[in-house]
C-alpha cells in the first residue's frame, strides 16, 4: 500500500522531488510533500533535485504520475 496526502497536490501543480530509485521504465521520486511519485523519464542518480509537474495524482494502489520539467542538481547527469 502506497503512502498518498491527496489533499496536498492536484493535477498541474508544480512540485520539487527528489529521485529515490529507478527502473528500466522510470524514475522514483519523492515530492516534498513526502508523496511517492514516477516519471517515464531516462536515467538520474539518486538524490538528484528535480522540479516536476503532476499529471496524475495518487491513488491508494499507485504512485502519483508526474512529468520532470527541469533538473535542479546533477547538471552533468543530463548534458
Amino acid at each position: 500500500m502506497f503512502y498518498y496526502n491527496q489533499d496536498i497536490i492536484n493535477c498541474r501543480d508544480t512540485v520539487c522531488g527528489t529521485v529515490v530509485g529507478g527502473s528500466k521504465d522510470g524514475l522514483f521520486i519523492r515530492l516534498d510533500n513526502f508523496d511517492m511519485a514516477f516519471a517515464a523519464f531516462g536515467y538520474l542518480p539518486s538524490g538528484a533535485r528535480v522540479l516536476c509537474t503532476v499529471f496524475k495524482k495518487a491513488t491508494r494502489n499507485n504512485y502519483a504520475h508526474v512529468g520532470i520539467d527541469t533538473v535542479l542538481s546533477d547538471y552533468e547527469a543530463v548534458a
